[in-house]
């Protein structure tokens, strides 16, 4: 009977080896699976989640050559306002040459400068000091004035 039982009990430990073995294989298995399951499911969305960022910075901050191009649309605005206020200028206080027309023209040539080179590169301001004036005439430095606003409007388009 003795036999019996250690044939008994080597069975049981063996089964009972086989069982847990089986155990751990099939845990570490489904461990392992989850991991790499896990690994490849986070490599995805991390590269959408980079796809998604990239989208949402082309929507939401406009590109430098879109801001450039604001901006120098905004300063073609600005030159187009100074050259209507040159005109009318020509048109009402300088239509014949007074005291009153130069002090005007040169208040607008300093309002000019001072935005050409608060906004624009050093060449602006300098072409635009050093364009021939007819002293003496005033409204055709304004017409001078106008010319070059007119050409810096064109070279900003």
């Amino acid at each position: 009977m003795r036999s019996l039982w250690k044939e008994i009990g080597r069975g049981a430990v063996l089964t009972f080896s086989v069982w847990f073995l089986l155990f751990v294989y099939s845990t570490i298995k489904a461990v392992y699976d989850d991991h790499e399951e896990l690994v490849s499911a986070n490599t995805e969305l991390t590269k959408m989640n980079a796809q998604l960022t990239d989208k949402i910075k082309l929507l939401i901050a406009p590109s430098n050559e879109s801001k450039e191009k604001a901006k120098r649309q905004a300063i073609r605005e600005r030159l187009g306002k100074f050259l209507s206020e040159a005109s009318e200028l020509l048109q009402t206080t300088c239509a014949a040459p007074t005291p009153a027309c130069t002090d005007a023209r040169r208040k607008l040539e300093i309002r000019i400068e001072r935005y050409l080179k608060i906004n624009l590169e050093s060449q602006y301001e300098e072409r635009f000091r050093s364009r021939i004036t007819n002293f003496g005439v005033p409204w055709e430095d304004i017409r001078g004035d106008m010319n070059i606003l007119e050409s810096f409007i064109k070279e900003l388009e």
